[in-house]
């Protein structure tokens, strides 16, 4: 258990933290420890990022090396998930399970965080977070109450959200134009990429509908639709949502 100073988590704000922020920001608080999250993307921060990227990075990657940048110095310890498979057979894009392994070799004193998620190698979510908890002695009884806890944030966030969206779209009883913005969560909520689009679509009085903003079950069984072959995980969910608000 932490005596004194209380440990800080970093948190890169790109990539998966626009989807697992509920998740990881309550887990991290309950075993004690000080999170510490980057600030919004700003022009600088991916003037940072394409400074330490290839170019063949993408620019989503370039976006969270700036966001890593930032925190070095700020904290003792990056989180830095490693997710390569949350269903038997399918895959995360390769980003995502290499994450760690960009940044340590693009910084050398970025301490990191790691934990590892995939199922294909029996590597599950609860034992990633075990795991970690144990790294900073906290006993186990106190780790399993502060993922399941965590998990039920991550859920009603999720329901939150979905719950306002359709809400919004039942009672729009106006003709204004709906528009369907289809992308990750890294990028529509980025307040530097996608943000900007959707305040220009709001601006020309359109009425932004997320597809990303769905329950993932209905989307897993959806999908198919569109297409039988898609082994990427969350594009599967991306096609489901299109296909429920088709």
């Amino acid at each position: 258990m932490f005596t004194e100073k209380r440990v800080r988590i970093g948190f890169p704000r790109a990539l998966l933290y626009h989807k697992y922020a509920p998740l990881w920001t309550h887990f991290f608080r309950s075993i004690g420890c000080q999170i510490v999250t980057s600030p919004n993307t700003n022009r600088a921060i991916l003037d940072q990022g394409v400074r330490y990227s290839i170019d063949e990075n993408c620019l989503a990657v370039k976006v969270f090396l700036g966001h890593v940048a930032y925190l070095i110095g700020k904290v003792d310890y990056i989180f830095i998930p490693r997710i390569r498979a949350l269903q038997a057979g399918e895959m995360l894009c390769v980003k995502l399970f290499a994450l760690a392994d960009i940044v340590r070799n693009t910084f050398e004193d970025a301490p990191l965080l790691e934990c590892s998620v995939d199922v294909d190698r029996g590597e599950d979510e609860i034992s990633a977070f075990i795991q970690m908890g144990q790294y900073f002695n906290i006993n186990y009884s106190k780790i399993q109450q502060a993922y399941d806890e965590a998990l039920r944030e991550q859920a009603k966030h999720k329901q939150d959200r979905l719950d306002r969206q359709l809400m919004t779209i039942r009672d729009d009883k106006t003709d204004q134009c709906r528009v369907l913005v289809v992308a990750h969560p890294y990028v529509t909520y980025d307040a530097l990429l996608g943000k900007t689009v959707v305040q220009i679509l709001e601006g020309l009085g359109a009425q932004v509908i997320y597809a990303d903003v769905v329950d993932e079950a209905t989307a897993r069984h959806l999908s198919p639709m569109l297409s039988t072959d898609c082994y990427w995980t969350y594009n599967k969910e991306l096609l489901g949502g299109i296909q429920f608000y088709r």
